[in-house]
């Protein structure tokens, strides 16, 4: 963990001048803070899709229980409780707690995510295609990524109203 620490520093930072000094510099911090979790996000969904889709289409690649137990109906469907399933190993049950723990995070960041950009959003007809366009993005970037990109357009809107808030009080003061 103590490498994100820098990394994420290094991306916030800019050339010669603290992120504090200006709206635009604190746009062009974000963005880039942005960026990097959107990077980090999807590589990772990206890299579990992909190990899921390659056992399924290529199962000979694996070991048999291994190539079963990575097929996305099991690596990404919890088992619905009310199903008559025994566990039969610790490990089974840590897996559908884990599968249930992911599904139940995911859906509360957005839930909260597209909640929190809702209040930007002035029509229904908007705020229903922010929703319908996030879920394409749960598909694209993993569920992270949707809200990492939600978040980043909805802090880009308002950077936006503020700039323009701020053109027209100077067009107003002369």
């Amino acid at each position: 963990m103590w490498i994100w620490t820098p990394v994420v520093r290094f991306f916030a930072s800019t050339q010669d001048t603290p992120v504090d000094k200006g709206r635009r510099l604190q746009v062009q911090a974000s963005r880039r803070i942005y960026a990097f979790g959107l990077f980090a996000a999807t590589l990772t969904h990206i890299g579990a899709i992909c190990i899921s889709l390659l056992a399924t289409i290529s199962p000979h690649l694996f070991a048999k229980n291994v190539a079963l137990s990575l097929r996305p109906s099991n690596l990404f469907m919890p088992v619905w409780p009310t199903t008559a399933l025994k566990v039969a190993t610790l490990e089974q049950g840590a897996h559908i707690f884990l599968q249930w723990d992911m599904l139940i995070m995911f859906c509360t960041f957005l839930i909260w995510t597209f909640w929190a950009r809702g209040h930007v959003e002035s029509s229904l007809l908007r705020k229903v295609l922010v929703t319908v366009r996030g879920l394409g993005y749960c598909v694209l970037v993993g569920p992270i990524g949707a809200s990492l990109l939600a978040m980043w357009e909805r802090d880009e809107m308002l950077f936006e109203e503020a700039c323009e808030e701020t053109a027209s009080g100077k067009r107003m003061e002369s």
